[in-house]
């Protein structure tokens, strides 16, 4: 149980990380680079 409520606050310290990673990154990315990164990453997730 306790080892459930360290992870729970990592996972949710990783999750606000990427928020504002995005958030600061926003403006850097245009829409055909954002369609090519998810092109990319729907093409690696399917691999599998």
């Amino acid at each position: 149980m306790i080892g459930v409520a360290f992870s729970s606050v990592v996972i949710f310290l990783y999750q606000r990380l990427i928020v504002l990673l995005a958030t600061v990154l926003k403006d850097l990315f245009t829409p055909i680079m954002i369609a090519n990164l998810s092109g990319v990453g729907g093409y690696y997730s399917n691999r599998t």
